[in-house]
């Protein structure tokens, strides 16, 4: 607050006040108060790099928010900025995910879009993630016996990624203990 209401701040130090704040917010888990300073900071961001990261973080916050068409065109603004192919490529498979849920398409449009990057050679180190995505989608559409094909599929297919692989397992026990199949959950 001093920093923003001293005229002789500098501009670079003044740049820096917005993402700075909206990261102090997320840390509190207060994710709403991040909102409107991430805003900002998009706005006051010089390279395109920071904008796309600050538009990605934006797009989460809309996403755990449930505000889906929010999260889809922050999602959309990363998929088309020039930044690295690993933002792209998580971009890119939130708005397949996320497109059913805003409105924009269905979930057998957003199956068929992550089916479809499941094919391209760039994407074969994420293949976990998206058999994951494409767990979620199944989940949210009330197909369990799907999301436990895809959830399999993304173990099996486990990259570089423990975290990813954690979620997968964890994700399939919960499914077994919810149909009460004791035996798939202690092998998962």
């Amino acid at each position: 607050t001093q920093l923003e209401s001293d005229p002789n701040t500098p501009n670079v130090v003044r740049a820096q006040l917005a993402p700075l704040l909206a990261h102090f917010y997320i840390k509190k888990k207060q994710h709403e108060e991040a909102v409107k300073p991430l805003e900002e900071a998009i706005e006051r961001a010089e390279d395109s790099k920071s904008k796309a990261r600050y538009n990605f973080i934006l797009a989460q916050l809309h996403q755990r928010a449930g505000r889906w068409n929010e999260a889809y065109t922050g999602f959309e603004k990363v998929a088309s900025s020039s930044v690295n192919y690993e933002m792209q490529f998580n971009a890119r498979l939130n708005m397949a995910q996320n497109s059913w849920l805003s409105g924009k398409g269905s979930a057998e449009s957003a199956t068929a879009q992550l089916e479809r990057m499941l094919k391209d050679a760039k994407n074969q180190e994420y293949r976990d993630r998206i058999y994951y995505a494409l767990s979620n989608v199944a989940l949210k559409n009330n197909n369990k016996p799907k999301a436990i094909e895809y959830l399999t599929l993304s173990v099996r297919s486990a990259g570089n990624n423990p975290a990813q692989v954690t979620e997968s397992y964890y994700t399939l026990t919960q499914l077994y203990v919810d149909e009460e199949n004791f035996i798939q959950t202690k092998n998962y």
